[in-house]
């Protein structure tokens, strides 16, 4: 049986909200650590249709995280809540202002210039937190996973980054220099791609 929450507004209007009795999907997961993969796939395509339903009436959540997910555990539903960051797009296909929560944000909103797509990267932090029931952390105002900075290491002048998203599983970003080698120029013409022993010091 749903429940819901009723209220009177200011402006004199009712409003009501349907009450999700396992709390937001963070709590639920930090409650219960173990999840089969078939759950967070139901998950993830819920999830999808809210911003899919969203999008089609121009509207940007820009704040999509687990604490804005709501849970029916018993039911295994969830919904997208608190739109009280939303915007809506009239008549253009951006919007300007920087806001959000850091953690979830997508790097094109510090460009005060985006759209739909903002979403989409916050639902992918979501899936991360979803499998690995962790959230990015913020270093020194720079919004990383567990990030550690390598800097220009081994033969070659690179900017490394290595993302810890579990401790099986890593993401390397590379970032060219102001003085780039002639090697690293000659491998980009080429199309090669240097082994990661080239650029990062054991």
């Amino acid at each position: 049986m749903a429940r819901y929450n009723a209220m009177r507004l200011r402006s004199g209007k009712c409003g009501a909200a349907r009450l999700f009795s396992s709390g937001t999907l963070r709590s639920y997961r930090l409650r219960y650590p173990r999840v089969s993969r078939r759950a967070v796939a139901a998950w993830a395509r819920a999830i999808l249709r809210g911003l899919a339903y969203l999008h089609a009436r121009g509207v940007i959540h820009r704040d999509l995280k687990c604490d804005n997910i709501f849970v029916n555990g018993h039911l295994g539903q969830v919904k997208i809540g608190d739109l009280g960051l939303a915007a809506v797009l009239r008549g253009c296909a951006s919007a300007r202002s920087v806001i959000g929560t850091p953690e979830f944000m997508a790097p094109e909103m510090y460009d005060e210039c985006y759209g739909v797509g903002v979403d989409v990267y916050s639902f992918g932090m979501c899936m991360l937190e979803m499998l690995t029931n962790e959230v990015r952390k913020k270093d020194n105002g720079v919004v990383k996973m567990q990030g550690r900075k390598e800097g220009r290491n081994g033969v070659l002048q690179f900017d490394i980054e290595i993302f810890e998203v579990t401790t099986s599983y890593h993401i390397i970003e590379m970032k060219q220099t102001s003085g780039d080698s002639l090697e690293y120029r000659q491998l980009l013409e080429e199309g090669i791609r240097p082994a990661l022993k080239d650029i990062v010091l054991a």
